[in-house]
């Protein structure tokens, strides 16, 4: 009797160069690299805007990620199902793992399924409510994202039917998941929030110190950022007015955004003085050392479903670099967070804003806290390795409960 190869799948909802080392997918290619019992497939729709094969192959070794890639001429969905069943039959002696990123990867793994003889174990990544991001916040016309929203939401009922596995970017996401689908277990659903690259952002006495200075900042100066554009489901109108409602002596205002000639209008508009505020732009190096010369910063969102579901990963750039955060009450895991350590003040959006409170805290001085968790404990939790740690250990779960069925 042989023995059967493990082979793994791992089914970007992009094309490879435009997503795979950029994300944790990169990350968990390159773990699964080091591991003998497994076999790692990449598949990817093509795109002549990216490389070619070689190319891609060459950057895998680089990103010392080893394994088979395979590109998917078209997104078309009977091409796709196609060229995936031809790919399969290459493996009817293999164990398979799919591991797919999206309601449209997933939804064609739940066809194949019943397309194949052989069994598939199908790992099921959702990192937001698809359905309802389209209905509340698509930017196309009213009635393409309403027939957006109906096709989604039928790929969302038939993939967790199919699904052996699923992981979600927060505990309220899970909660909602096993709340409108009875057939979930808890047992199926891992938690992994939304990671970050910890030698991206990090916090630094003397980094600090240097950037303040660079952008001519007092010792006595209170820096409050927000991070984004100028979309209204980023409540940007709400910071301004709490800009209006700051403007005592020492408070100054950072935008690190790619819409600076944006934000000047709006700046005009609402008639804010421009001496107090600071535009920035850059790459995530300087984004990094701007947050570090931050004290406070800014993450408001509706308190809708989609937001009560989420894990923002400027949320985790924030809290790395020391930063208090004025937070709206609904956003995924955090805002309890938030509440739980000190480390800000969380707002109700649906409320009146209470100005003067929030302007209390700001000129408090309150030191940033460590005692309900420590900087070290939440990069750990939040980073990219261990969290690729927990879904290889679920490979290993999944695998050998297949073993013993």
């Amino acid at each position: 009797m042989t023995l059967q190869q493990t082979e793994i799948f791992i089914f970007p909802s992009t094309p490879i160069l435009a997503n795979i080392y950029d994300t944790h997918v990169a990350t968990l290619a390159g773990e699964l690299s080091d591991k003998t019992s497994f076999t790692i497939n990449i598949i990817s729709f093509n795109d002549p805007k990216n490389a070619d094969k070689v190319q891609q192959k060459a950057q895998a070794i680089q990103k010392k990620i080893s394994g088979r890639f395979f590109l998917l001429k078209t997104r078309n969905p009977f091409f796709a199902l196609f060229e995936l069943k031809r790919i399969m039959t290459g493996y009817k002696n293999s164990k398979i793992l799919f591991h797919t990123h999206n309601y449209y990867t997933s939804y064609l793994i739940f066809i194949i399924k019943k397309m194949i003889t052989q069994r598939v174990i199908h790992y099921i990544e959702f990192k937001g409510l698809v359905p309802q991001e389209h209905l509340l916040y698509g930017c196309k016309s009213r009635i393409q994202e309403i027939l957006i929203y109906l096709i989604s939401t039928h790929f969302e009922k038939n993939i967790v039917k199919c699904g052996d596995f699923f992981s979600v970017v927060s505990h309220k996401f899970k909660d909602h998941l096993i709340k409108k689908y009875k057939s979930i277990r808890k047992k199926n659903i891992i938690v992994i929030p939304s990671v970050f690259d910890t030698s991206l952002f990090y916090y630094d006495d003397r980094l600090r110190e240097k950037v303040r200075q660079e952008i001519g900042l007092q010792s006595t100066d209170i820096l409050i950022t927000y991070s984004g554009g100028v979309q209204n489901w980023q409540n940007i109108d709400l910071f301004i007015d709490i800009i209006k409602h700051q403007m005592f002596k020492d408070c100054r205002f950072l935008f690190i955004s790619r819409e600076t000639d944006q934000l000047k209008k709006i700046f005009q508009q609402k008639e804010i003085d421009e001496n107090k505020v600071f535009l920035q732009g850059g790459d995530q190096h300087r984004v990094n050392e701007l947050l570090n010369a931050s004290d406070f910063c800014f993450l408001c969102r509706k308190n809708d479903i989609v937001n009560k579901v989420s894990s923002p990963t400027k949320f985790c750039e924030y809290y790395s670099t020391k930063n208090q955060i004025i937070i709206s009450s609904e956003i995924g895991d955090f805002s309890e967070l938030i509440s739980k350590t000190g480390n800000g003040i969380v707002i109700d959006t649906d409320k009146p804003i209470d100005f003067k409170m929030i302007k209390n805290f700001i000129i408090s001085g309150r030191p940033f806290s460590e005692d309900s968790i420590s900087l070290r404990e939440f990069r750990s939790a939040f980073s990219y390795t261990e969290n690729i740690k927990k879904i290889i250990a679920s490979y290993h779960m999944l695998l050998k409960n297949q073993n013993t069925a």
